[in-house]
C-alpha cells in the first residue's frame, strides 16, 4: 500500500469533517508510521517528522488533561464526621432543629431543611416526626 492511496483513502472518509482545526489531527495520521484499521481497511502511515509528531502528541494529551480537569465532577466529602449529642426540650420540633443546623453546623451548609430533617430521623432511626421531652438525638457535625 503507497503513501498515496493511504491518502486518498484518509481523504475520501474525512473529507466532510476536515477543517483548518482538524487539520493537525490529519498531519498526525499522515505522518505517523502506524497501522491501524479504520473501515475494514488496514492503513499503514510512516512519521515523517519525529519532533513535529512528538509534539502533537503532547499537546494533544494536555487538552485531554485540561477537559478532564475542567469538566470533572467535585465530590462532596465531609471527612470525618463526628456526632453531638442533644437534648429535646418542651416545644422543640425536628423542622425547628433542623432549622438551626442549617445555619449553625457546616455539615448542613447549602443543604434543604427538608434534607436535614430526613438525615436526622435516619441517624437516630425515628419512624416519625414524634419527639420526646428528653430524648436524646445525634446530630453529625465537622
Amino acid at each position: 500500500m503507497d503513501k498515496t492511496y493511504t491518502k486518498q483513502v484518509f481523504e475520501k472518509y474525512f473529507k466532510k469533517v476536515l477543517t483548518k482545526k482538524l487539520m493537525f489531527v490529519y498531519t498526525i495520521f499522515i505522518v505517523t508510521n502506524m497501522s491501524f484499521i479504520f473501515g475494514g481497511i488496514i492503513m499503514k502511515i510512516k512519521i515523517v517528522n519525529l519532533r513535529r509528531f512528538i509534539c502533537s502528541i503532547v499537546i494533544l494529551l494536555g487538552i485531554i488533561v485540561v477537559l478532564s480537569l475542567v469538566l470533572a465532577k467535585p465530590t462532596l466529602s465531609h471527612g470525618d464526621v463526628e456526632y453531638k449529642k442533644i437534648y429535646v426540650s418542651n416545644g422543640d420540633t425536628l423542622w425547628q432543629i433542623a432549622s438551626e443546623q442549617s445555619k449553625e453546623n457546616p455539615y448542613y451548609e447549602n443543604k434543604d431543611i427538608n434534607s436535614i430533617i430526613y438525615n436526622i430521623k435516619k441517624i437516630n432511626n425515628l419512624q416519625n416526626s414524634n419527639l420526646s421531652i428528653g430524648q436524646e438525638l445525634l446530630i453529625p457535625t465537622l
